[in-house]
């Protein structure tokens, strides 16, 4: 990564923090969301512009941990639930 390449970020739990997260992300260049990780299958490949209110982008919201977790990211924000729901659905 050099000085002008954006960091690269996935957003873990998109809710009402993680929307948040992401409106801000999206107007700023020095950062790509690379992923976005849900829990609801409602909101499973949803674009990540049209969820927060914006033109699409591309990236599409995913609740298959796989597929987020083999992408190519600098950093992960998560905004999900307590940590001991957390713990569980890792373990599934």
């Amino acid at each position: 990564m050099t000085a002008q390449d954006p960091y690269k970020v996935i957003v873990w739990g998109p809710g009402a923090v993680g929307r948040a997260c992401l409106k801000i992300m999206y107007d700023r260049p020095e950062f790509l969301v690379v992923g976005v990780l849900a829990h609801s299958p409602s909101k499973n490949g949803v674009d990540v512009g049209e969820y927060i209110g914006r033109a699409p982008t591309g990236v599409r919201i995913s609740t298959d941990r796989e597929t987020i977790f083999a992408l190519d990211a600098d950093v992960v924000i998560y905004t999900g639930a307590r940590r001991s729901t957390t713990r569980r659905w890792m373990k599934t």
